[in-house]
């Protein structure tokens, strides 16, 4: 996906993603997550120095 910079798995259990970029909607990036894994959804959303990160 076009402005994602990197992707780390995360958590006990590794069952969260962190995606960090810039210029990468959040809101198309969960919708195909969803239709790939069923569930999916935004739990932190933080922009710092105009970068993203999510953690879904």
């Amino acid at each position: 996906m076009n402005g994602v910079m990197s992707v780390r798995i995360e958590g006990e259990d590794r069952d969260r993603l962190t995606v960090i970029g810039d210029g990468y909607d959040p809101v198309k990036l969960i919708h195909q997550m969803r239709k790939k894994f069923g569930q999916a959804e935004i739990l932190a959303a933080v922009r710092e120095n105009d970068v993203v990160r999510i953690t879904i």
